[in-house]
């Protein structure tokens, strides 16, 4: 970095950069010449060999990755340089490289330079999953973001009903399903079912279930998960068997079905249409 800056390089001009004085700095480059990693030209001039410069390169790029990297985690940059310094002697060559990948395949998905507005951006509703049931911690993580849906006045009127039985699901798939005049599987065989209610009695009712249906499956996205909203909830849950079932799940009947949100390991890659003219009309 320094022959980059200057374009020559003596023990001098190193023990003023890192601070040293010019006999540690002299001794240290006794032993890097020994070594045969630099070598004095006629000026008295340090070089680094081709030895030299491989390793000197090998720990730059560490720097500067590792750098990167503390600064997109929130780290401030001056502090980000220095622990860098720390870092990059001493991580060991396959640790470093599997955090150069993460960081690399980070930077590829982001496109729009936020990770968090990509994933938004690239999330996709899925009609296709795995038998596999969702683990506990991730399911819990995806309900714990539901929960901090923003909500008008900040009442937290909505209600998640959680079903991951398959009978149960079966049930509420089939009154769905008569609902929409079909025998198929409105859930596209998603082993776990969120089903959003809203306070009947909270004119935001509505808005407010339907932010969280959001938060679900947007959190999902980010949790490795698919999702998608399915309609039909009030109706299945105003019908006499849904009433029935409400009451079986201890929910009276001011609760009124908004969204089901089928949670689940994607068995498929869904990819978005192009978005449409006009979406947006912006008055400067």
């Amino acid at each position: 970095m320094l022959q980059q800056r200057t374009g020559s390089v003596r023990s001098i001009d190193i023990a003023a950069e890192m601070g040293y004085s010019k006999p540690t700095i002299s001794i240290a480059m006794r032993r890097l010449r020994e070594n045969g990693y630099v070598e004095y030209d006629e000026h008295k001039d340090i070089k680094l060999t081709d030895r030299g410069r491989e390793v000197a390169e090998r720990i730059y790029e560490r720097h500067l990755v590792l750098t990167e990297v503390l600064k997109s985690l929130g780290v401030d940059e001056n502090e980000a340089v220095k622990e860098a310094c720390k870092i990059e002697h001493d991580i060991s060559a396959d640790s470093f490289n599997k955090i150069k990948e993460f960081y690399n395949n980070m930077k590829d998905a982001m496109g729009t330079g936020n990770p968090g507005l990509q994933g938004l951006i690239n999330r996709r509703s899925v009609r296709k999953y795995k038998p596999q049931q969702v683990d506990d911690a991730t399911l819990e993580a995806v309900l714990e973001v539901g929960k901090y849906a923003p909500t008008a006045k900040g009442t937290q009127s909505p209600l998640m009903l959680v079903l991951q039985n398959p009978e149960d699901i079966a049930e509420v798939s089939r009154l769905n399903a008569s609902v929409a005049g079909s025998s198929g599987d409105p859930f596209y065989g998603a082993p776990t079912v969120v089903t959003v209610f809203a306070d009947r009695d909270n004119p935001n009712g509505i808005q407010d279930a339907s932010l969280v249906m959001g938060n679900l499956m947007n959190a999902a996205y980010f949790a490795g998960l698919g999702s998608c909203w399915i309609n039909r909830a009030k109706e299945v849950f105003e019908s006499p068997e849904g009433r029935e079932l409400k009451k079986k799940w201890g929910l009276d009947d001011k609760w009124i079905g908004v969204g089901h949100c089928i949670l689940g390991y994607a068995d498929e890659e869904p990819v978005a249409k192009p978005r449409k003219d006009r979406y947006v009309i912006k008055i400067d």
